[in-house]
């Protein structure tokens, strides 16, 4: 949580393998440098990205993106999801990728996404194939730029059956950009796209570069097969669609659609056994909460051997998410005790 990764790849040695993430979450992602093409790989050419949950923060000159900054040639990203806030300071960024010459596809974005230049809920700038994907987080671009887009700033390739169900698009008045609800500029194509109805604009929207757009309420969104096949994707009523396989004890879904807010209905805790001589934890995660965990007697640096020791937890919501009622009268009600062994 403290660390800040170095991508994988780089321009001269791109990463080229495959790389499956298997359902499990990479969590506390932190990368805060002023060089382009950032996220948790660099770049990338030809690769196989999937099955990878990536959660955190990455800021990049340029080209900024959650998994992905620079994905070439026929890379593939598939079955992910990136629950990554990016920030590009000095240009154009993306929720997924900074660049996109390859194909994405099932794939759940959740992160802010802002950019100096642009910024785009799936891809700053996306020259491949984004397909049967979803976006939630908010995005802002600066008025100077080209704006921002709710899967793609510029889109020189193909979006199709994508749903942009963004909360808010921020771009302020006074510049040349404008507001794609889909994507902003480009030569490229748009094939049977959906966006939320309600999206909250701030800015200029164009709609010349809607597309072949259609507009819906979010709870028909979230249950359209067209969009999500039921072969990858678990769907239900009031629920955003889910990627089948991928439940960690730390990546709880679905969340509840609640006025375009986040509802947690259930939390999975794994507390280590106290041992003596280890150090207590004292934080946890999940997707959308944290705890802070006290122990009782205070450790006071390490456990003892043979004392018993209680665990209280508070669980706190991130922001964009809530507990729900029955959860939180639950939680209230659980203690954990171990004995130092």
């Amino acid at each position: 949580s403290t660390a800040s990764w170095t991508a994988i790849g780089t321009e001269d040695k791109p990463f080229t393998g495959t790389f499956d993430g298997n359902g499990y979450r990479i969590s506390n992602l932190k990368i805060q440098k002023a060089v382009e093409y950032q996220g948790f790989f660099s770049v990338t050419d030809g690769a196989v990205i999937k099955n990878l949950i990536v959660q955190g923060r990455v800021e990049g000159s340029n080209y900024a993106g959650g998994i992905i900054g620079y994905a070439k040639g026929q890379t593939v990203i598939e079955a992910c999801q990136s629950k990554v806030d990016v920030n590009a300071t000095a240009g154009t960024s993306g929720g997924v990728v900074g660049i996109n010459e390859g194909t994405i596809r099932h794939l759940i974005q959740t992160g802010d996404v802002s950019g100096s230049s642009g910024a785009g809920g799936i891809a700053g700038e996306n020259r491949g194939a984004i397909e049967h994907a979803f976006t939630i987080g908010a995005l802002t671009a600066d008025q100077a730029g080209s704006g921002a887009g709710g899967i793609a700033a510029i889109n020189d390739g193909t979006i199709r059956s994508c749903a942009a169900l963004t909360e808010h698009v921020n771009v302020p008045a006074g510049g040349a950009a404008v507001i794609g609800r889909i994507a902003v500029s480009g030569t490229g194509t748009q094939e049977g796209n959906y966006v939320w109805s309600d999206i909250e604009i701030t800015g200029t929207l164009d709609m010349t570069a809607d597309g072949d757009l259609k507009e819906s309420a979010i709870t028909l969104i979230s249950k359209n097969k067209d969009l999500f096949p039921e072969s990858l994707w678990e769907l239900k009523d009031g629920f955003y669609p889910i990627l089948r396989g991928q439940t960690d004890i730390n990546y709880i879904l679905p969340h509840q659609i609640n006025d375009g807010r986040q509802l947690i209905g259930q939390v999975r805790l794994t507390l280590p056994e106290p041992k003596a001589g280890e150090e207590p934890v004292k934080v946890l995660s999940g997707d959308g909460w944290t705890a802070a965990v006290t122990w009782t007697p205070d450790p006071e640096g390490s456990f003892d051997y043979e004392t018993a020791y209680t665990a209280s937890i508070v669980i706190s919501p991130e922001s964009g998410y809530q507990l729900s009622d029955q959860l939180q009268a639950f939680l209230n009600e659980e203690e954990i005790a171990s004995e130092a062994n």
